[in-house]
């Protein structure tokens, strides 16, 4: 026992010795781990500058097992991938963020990755799976006290319901959203959230209201990219209208503020335009800008914005009046056959993207249950060996309390025969006095005896 306690005070004095060098070491590893983050949040929106800094991360946070960084790694990992159409690659990332922020027992963090993944599968068209998500970031965000972010998560509830046709719903998550803003007093989700009000009332036909909604959502746009999409949503309403002073007013300044912006989208304001133009009987001003977005979309043949430029192209040469008549049969022959081809590859791509984005969604769900059930397993055999681990741990603690008990047992027989032969040998004493005193009582009388002459 006494060295085992010299033992134990070693140890206890080397780790006392060593404690400041460990805690200097983790802080280092994690003022790294904060300095690589901070360097790919600079580059985040440059993707060929982010990708190896976020390796970099992810390499360092696996050496130090540090799941903090592990889980902002996949998360950020997962935008990128989402970003890319790869819908696998992203499922399949934040569902090993949520796993990592699960073990750092992070309750706010799920939330983000909820909100994101209801996103991928509103995109895929799972509408019902989107809004699991979607209420599942609701009620975490509630939980953790984080209200600011339930304005996003209604929009986007709001969004599946108007393309559901379902405006009663959208409404009531509309009116959630704006109360929750309004309480927060962002005036950006205001913004995005009146201008989907807007959108509600224009896929209903209630083009007034649309554009009262709309004008309503500029007071509180804080970006030029947000405004001049509102811009853009007036003009649509006005174009639908057929008012085209007020459409081209709104168009004009939508297009002002897109040619400022670096990167913008200006396809859906040119497609506006050519529609204005048509409208106003400018049938080849429209073809021109029609044009202009099939040529912006060379590199991309599955956008929505292509469909319509070519869907308008083909209207304007079915009703063109100032074509002789063997051009104009040539040329609708020709639009007639070039629309059912771009009609049915624009079938074909949107089916094949589903069923692309459903397809790689599904792959991700298997994987992942298939590592559920693999993770079931390990923790089963795990439970096993624990169990036979307890159960070996109480064979021994029975043996070493045995032990204990016999040996205590041991050394009170010992103590009983000590003490009983301590006893017998006084016995004995007693006895040999006894008898030696007898024999001298004897003696004594004997004498006596023969001194008497009677």
């Amino acid at each position: 026992m006494r060295k085992l306690a010299l033992c134990l005070s070693l140890i206890s004095f080397f780790f006392a010795c060593n404690s400041d060098e460990i805690l200097e070491v983790k802080n280092k590893e994690t003022e790294d781990l904060e300095r690589i983050h901070a360097e790919f949040m600079k580059h985040k929106s440059e993707p060929e500058q982010a990708y190896p800094i976020l390796e970099k991360l992810k390499d360092l946070a696996q050496n130090t097992t540090n799941n903090e960084f592990l889980a902002k790694y996949y998360a950020h990992y997962a935008l990128f991938k989402t970003d890319e159409g790869d819908y696998e690659a992203a499922t399949n990332s934040y569902s090993k963020a949520l796993e990592l922020y699960v073990i750092t027992n992070d309750a706010y963090r799920p939330g983000l990755i909820y909100l994101n993944l209801g996103s991928i599968y509103y995109e895929a068209t799972f509408y019902e799976k989107a809004l699991t998500y979607f209420e599942k970031a609701e009620q975490i965000f509630f939980e953790t006290g984080h209200k600011e972010k339930l304005p996003m998560v209604y929009l986007n509830m709001a969004r599946i319901y108007i393309d559901e046709k379902q405006f009663h719903k959208a409404e009531f998550y509309l009116s959630q959203g704006i109360d929750f803003a309004k309480h927060m007093e962002s005036n950006d989700q205001r913004s995005k959230l009146l201008n989907m009000y807007g959108k509600l009332h224009f896929e209903q036909q209630h083009f007034s209201e649309a554009r009262s909604y709309y004008n309503r959502a500029l007071e509180y746009s804080e970006t030029e990219l947000q405004t001049s999409y509102i811009y853009g949503n007036i003009a649509e309403a006005y174009i639908k209208e057929g008012n085209i002073g007020e459409a081209e007013k709104w168009l004009k300044q939508a297009m002002m503020l897109k040619n400022k912006i670096e990167d913008a989208d200006i396809r859906p304001n040119i497609n506006y335009g050519a529609e204005l133009e048509a409208l106003k009987g400018n049938y080849d001003k429209a073809l021109t800008l029609y044009d202009k977005v099939v040529e912006l979309s060379k590199y991309d043949l599955t956008s929505k914005e292509l469909g319509i430029a070519l869907s308008g192209i083909s209207t304007l040469y079915s009703a063109a009046q100032n074509l002789s008549h063997d051009q104009l049969t040539r040329q609708a022959e020709y639009l007639n056959v070039y629309e059912q081809r771009s009609k049915q590859q624009e079938e074909q791509r949107n089916i094949l993207q589903t069923l692309y984005r459903q397809a790689s969604i599904k792959a991700a769900e298997v994987k992942q249950e298939g590592q559920q059930a693999l993770k079931a397993k390990s923790e089963e055999f795990s439970a096993s060996k624990i169990k036979y681990y307890e159960l070996i741990g109480l064979c021994l603690l029975a043996i070493a309390y045995s032990v204990y008990f016999y040996k205590k047992r041991l050394k009170k027989l010992k103590k009983e025969r000590t003490d009983y032969k301590n006893d017998y040998e006084n016995s004995i004493s007693v006895v040999t006095e006894f008898v030696h005193t007898t024999s001298q009582v004897r003696e004594r009388n004997t004498g006596q005896n023969k001194k008497d002459p009677d």
